[in-house]
């Protein structure tokens, strides 16, 4: 029971994760087809900065193991926050999560450096068209592939 309670989560997490990929799909087809139209956003180049690595609550969405990461995102540009659309979307007290929102396992995040103090380049990305997720923080440096073995 415990197996096919596994493979109904990857198989829900690979659900969303393929249909927010269609969200964000930069194809060749009309916006029509896509509800509220194809989600483009601003890309705001910056700084994160890992503040704190906890045990996360028993009652949130957790990995095997996990650890609750908890960031601040300082923009390259100083003044680029008096032009956010969402303004009212904090850049500071960010959680970092992998899959749906999930609190990722301990070995993976000690594996990629993610450490309390360590900085990595992050994006902050603002919906300016489309009905997909209005900002999105992003850590390109950082491979999030294989959290999922340590996970379940």
């Amino acid at each position: 029971m415990n197996t096919i309670i596994k493979l109904l989560l990857v198989w829900s997490l690979s659900l969303v994760v393929v249909l927010t990929m269609g969200c964000n799909e930069d194809s060749d087809s009309d916006a029509a087809d896509v509800v509220g139209g194809r989600c483009e956003y601003n890309d705001i180049q910056g700084t994160a900065t890992i503040n704190s690595v906890a045990v996360p609550d028993a009652g949130e969405d957790n990995c095997k193991n996990a650890v609750k990461i908890m960031f601040t995102f300082t923009p390259d540009d100083v003044s680029a926050p008096d032009d956010y659309r969402f303004g009212e979307w904090p850049d500071t007290d960010r959680q970092f999560t992998v899959g749906a929102g999930k609190n990722p396992p301990k070995a993976w995040t000690e594996s990629v450096g993610l450490v309390q103090g360590s900085t990595y380049k992050c994006v902050r990305s603002e919906i300016i068209n489309g009905t997909c997720t209005p900002v999105i923080f992003s850590f390109p440096k950082i491979d999030v592939t294989g959290w999922e073995e340590e996970c379940f």
